[in-house]
């Protein structure tokens, strides 16, 4: 796998862990430490995507 794809799946694992705290005692908290990951996952998604154009490399499509 590609790192693009790396960090894709990581990101939708994220997501999905924060679908099954939904209803969790300690949801909020745990939410709030997740958010941090997801939004570095995207920001390394976006920049990582910026140097495959720069250098014309090709981009596997993986919808999020």
């Amino acid at each position: 796998m590609t790192e693009q794809t790396n960090l894709i799946l990581a990101q939708m694992q994220v997501n999905n862990v924060i679908e099954l705290l939904k209803g969790n005692e300690y949801e909020q908290f745990m939410i709030n430490k997740l958010i941090s990951v997801h939004y570095e996952l995207d920001r390394q998604i976006t920049n990582n995507r910026a140097k495959k154009q720069e250098t014309g490399g090709q981009l596997s499509e993986v919808s999020t």
